[in-house]
């Protein structure tokens, strides 16, 4: 069941990305935001951020601190819970890492 499941993720992470490079990249809404803002604005805690992907304890802090060290299907789960496509999460990951944020 899991091995289906993240074979799915794959495919669908495959597609997107197909999707982006015939598109181009998506603007992001929140430029200016870090992407604790962003949880915060969508009323994402520590707590419901551990349980969204899948990690507890201090594990949780050194992903909400370093958004880049997340897996693909983490950012998957969150970007269901958001009611966000998954681009924009990783555009904005992405973008803030450019900067050193």
């Amino acid at each position: 069941m899991s091995n289906n499941i993240e074979k799915n993720i794959r495919q669908y992470v495959q597609e997107v990305c197909e999707e982006t490079i015939k598109k181009g990249p998506q603007e992001i809404s929140f430029a200016d935001k870090t992407f604790q803002d962003f949880l915060k604005e969508h009323r994402i805690n520590k707590s419901s951020f551990g349980k969204i992907i899948g990690v507890s304890g201090s594990t949780i802090n050194k992903y909400y601190n370093d958004p880049m060290l997340l897996k693909v299907s983490q950012v998957y789960y969150l970007s269901l819970e958001c009611n966000k496509d998954v681009r924009i999460l990783i555009d904005l990951i992405l973008e803030r890492n450019k900067y050193g944020y």
